[in-house]
């Protein structure tokens, strides 16, 4: 996993640890500046298109976790949908002859 425009260091091995992807993603958040398009703590409720002037727009309504009764809608050109991974079942699926291997297994879920 590399963004085209913001390549890793060339030091580090080519399969990265949690700890590194972590670093190469706040590199690049800081190179280009996105904090602040990033609304962390915040819940999406609604995403709903909307027709402006001939092209979709889309409507998000969010809250804050720490003020859930004071919902917030934004309007924005683009939507990109960024889940926690980390709180979803992880499909496993079933592979012949799995229960012959003597060694661990672990799915990226749980890494």
């Amino acid at each position: 996993m590399v963004f085209t425009d913001f390549p890793y260091d060339s030091r580090l091995r080519s399969y990265l640890s949690h700890k590194e992807v972590l670093r190469y993603i706040e590199s690049y958040a800081d190179h280009f500046e996105l904090h602040k398009y990033i609304q962390f703590l915040s819940r999406v409720d609604a995403v709903k298109p909307v027709h402006v002037h001939g092209s979709v727009k889309w409507d998000v309504t969010t809250f804050k976790v720490t003020a859930p009764d004071s919902p917030s809608t934004e309007q924005f050109d683009a939507v990109m949908v960024c889940n926690g991974g980390q709180y979803s079942d992880p499909y496993t699926p079933v592979i012949p002859g799995a229960d012959q291997f003597q060694g661990r297994t672990l799915h990226s879920h749980d890494y």
